[in-house]
């Protein structure tokens, strides 16, 4: 009977240890450990799931896409189009950007392989006070336009036709905003510069008394939670705008009224601060308290239309232009600062051409300027090695819009108020 009862103890426990062994079993792989400031990609419902479909792809100016980038090999150049905006892609990977051709100026579409699609004519259509294509979930396109002396707020479907304008005094050249139960936001260039929102409906609900944000602030970024705008103001501060109570929440300055804030997925901000010696790359908080601040130019003499929309990358690294003095001559890098302020990498003799703009791979895509005016357009991985780079045309000095990252491998590089659309794949 003993016999009997140790034998069943003995059984119990041998059915434990094995019940125990095959739960710790590695072959069941847990899921890898996200680093300190991994960025999160947030869904914005009022925009298309679209890999660009607004200004640097999404409300966070942050310049990430959800597809993945060329490999570098040019495609065709897209010829005799003067181009006034720069492009957004929808989820099929047609192109949409403002231009004038030939015989037609208006809102163009191309396919992902560069096939002229159909055109939107603007027959007023103006090089100035123009903005980029925003691509709303249900597939329909919002841009603004100059028609002198006003500028129009278009919405058209996604064969080109028709659905509203409205006229309104004329607003600023960049990008319109959106918030996620789709109002749009833009900036009015006409003293007082009043803030207005307009639903999706073409209405205007709501225009602030006097400024909020300065005229000069070409894209207005949102908050993860899309309750607060930031941009630069009057004074060239940094300001909070709660967008329900209609309130400014706090101003802090000096910052580049030029260049827009970029936003992580945790609500930090990044911007361009500057004093009367030195340029700034800084990281704030939500609340306005700045983290740490990094010297790109000691000497304050590079001007900050030499530096680009910041970029942040999937590990939460801000990607920018860096000046250093060496032997009274300033040599450009692109440097990478890491979630706390170190730096992870800098590849030298890099003068950027457009901002970065990074793949779902968390490759880096940008154009850059040698000193004989060639322009090259580069590829490189998240360790700051070149992957490959390819010239595409030696010509007088120009800046480059941000790379539009579409599907199959594919982008176009567009060049504002020139005829230069480069197709790549």
């Amino acid at each position: 009977m003993n016999l009997l009862k140790n034998i069943s103890i003995i059984f119990l426990l041998s059915s434990f240890l094995f019940s125990f062994i095959i739960s710790c079993d590695s072959t069941d792989p847990k899921p890898p450990e996200k680093p300190p400031g991994y960025q999160e990609d947030i869904p914005w419902p009022s925009l298309a799931d679209s890999p660009w479909p607004i200004y640097r792809g999404n409300q966070f100016n942050n310049g990430r896409s959800k597809f993945r980038g060329p490999s570098g090999s040019w495609l065709k150049s897209i010829d005799s189009i003067m181009t006034f905006s720069s492009i957004s892609v929808d989820e099929t990977g047609n192109y949409y950007f403002l231009g004038a051709g030939t015989n037609t100026s208006g809102l163009y579409s191309f396919s992902y392989s560069g096939e002229f699609r159909w055109c939107y004519n603007l027959s007023q259509l103006k090089y100035q006070g123009n903005t980029s294509p925003i691509q709303l979930n249900g597939g329909e396109i919002i841009f603004s336009y100059f028609s002198n002396p006003k500028s129009k707020v278009v919405k058209i479907d996604t064969l080109g036709r028709s659905i509203w304008e409205l006229e309104t005094d004329m607003l600023g050249e960049g990008s319109l905003s959106i918030d996620k139960n789709g109002n749009i936001y833009s900036i009015k260039q006409l003293y007082p510069y009043n803030l207005i929102e307009i639903t999706s409906n073409g209405d205007i609900v709501y225009e602030s008394i006097g400024p909020v944000f300065s005229p000069n602030c070409s894209f207005l970024v949102f908050s993860p939670s899309g309750d607060q705008i930031y941009g630069s103001n009057i004074n060239e501060e940094l300001v909070a705008f709660d967008i329900t109570s209609k309130s400014i929440i706090w101003e802090i300055g000096k910052v580049s009224s030029i260049i827009s804030p970029t936003i992580d997925s945790d609500g930090n901000i990044y911007c361009f601060m500057t004093n009367q010696d030195s340029t700034f790359l800084t990281k704030l908080n939500s609340g306005g308290e700045i983290k740490w601040k990094k010297i790109l130019d000691s000497s304050h003499s590079i001007n900050l239309f030499n530096y680009f929309d910041l970029t942040i990358d999937k590990l939460g690294r801000v990607i920018t232009q860096n000046y250093k003095l060496v032997d009274d001559i300033y040599e450009a890098s692109l440097i990478a600062f890491n979630y706390n302020g170190g730096i992870d990498w800098e590849l030298d003799g890099i003068v950027l051409g457009s901002s970065v703009s990074i793949d779902v791979d968390n490759n880096f895509f940008f154009t850059s300027r040698s000193a004989n005016l060639e322009h090259i357009f580069f590829s490189i991985n998240q360790s700051g090695n070149v992957r490959w780079s390819q010239s595409y045309g030696n010509t007088l000095p120009k800046i480059d819009n941000p790379i539009a990252i579409g599907i199959n491998g594919s982008c176009l590089i567009n060049t504002t108020r020139s005829n230069d659309i480069q197709l790549f794949k």
